[in-house]
């Protein structure tokens, strides 16, 4: 078995460092890879990333396009010969040594398997202490606010069957979590969020980054479709402009 790590990044510089260590503490007995694409962050990751993990396959589009194109260029990194796929958000540290083991092993034909992501606020440097800084901050998982739970099965740190996810006719178009949530509901797949399998999401500084889709898109409780419009930007290009003005 092999599985693939994939990620998007846009300005998230500052809690990438965290999530990228926590991923080479790792015990896998299985191969993996990390892909990661970044949507022309304000300054290139790539140092920061080659700093943890030196192998990674990486891109950086030299033009915003949007979370959802970012997404799908982020899998078109991945092996052919990989087998399960790790959804991650470039903000959610993995809690244990086990993690992506865990999750491939929750993976079947017709079963995502799902981290319990819940917010925290750790310091940018945690990973220049990991192991001090983890009972503090596994402290404060057991009292934040749900990022993905059962109920809420969005990608913050989730895997699933690679063939089941290319079954899926809109995976070759541009696509979000929510997108990919109710596209899988709708397909038959169960959402499985097994004990023992968290993630630390980084309180960040605010930022919303619309989608390539969001004056065509009919998903009504997709937030950042909501917050987009309520900030005026119909389109894409509403805030490309607003940004360079």
């Amino acid at each position: 078995m092999k599985a693939t790590i994939y990620m998007a990044t846009h300005n998230k510089n500052d809690v990438l460092p965290n999530v990228l260590c926590s991923i080479t503490r790792q015990k896998v007995p299985f191969p993996y890879e990390v892909c990661i694409v970044d949507d022309h962050s304000d300054v290139d990751p790539e140092p920061i990333i080659r700093k943890f993990i030196p192998d990674a396959k990486y891109k950086r589009f030299d033009k915003q396009q949007g979370f959802d194109v970012v997404t799908e260029h982020a899998l078109s990194l991945a092996s052919s010969d990989s087998d399960i796929l790790i959804m991650q958000s470039a903000d959610v540290i993995h809690s244990g040594l086990d993690t992506i083991e865990k999750l491939c092993a929750g993976v079947s034909e017709k079963t995502i398997c799902m981290a319990t992501v819940r917010n925290t606020n750790p310091p940018n440097d945690m990973h220049k202490d990991f192991e001090g800084q983890l009972p503090h901050i596994s402290n404060q998982y057991k009292r934040g606010a749900f990022r993905s739970a059962p109920g809420r099965n969005y990608f913050f740190l989730g895997a699933i069957d690679r063939r089941g996810y290319e079954s899926l006719d809109f995976v070759t178009k541009p696509h979000c979590d929510i997108m990919l949530e109710n596209g899988l509901t709708t397909a038959g797949f169960k959402f499985n969020h097994p004990e023992g399998i968290m993630g630390f999401h980084q309180n960040h500084s605010t930022s919303t980054i619309p989608c390539s889709r969001i004056d065509t898109c009919s998903i009504e409780v997709c937030a950042l479709r909501y917050r987009c419009k309520q900030l005026g930007w119909n389109r894409l290009e509403d805030y490309l402009n607003r940004r360079d003005q």
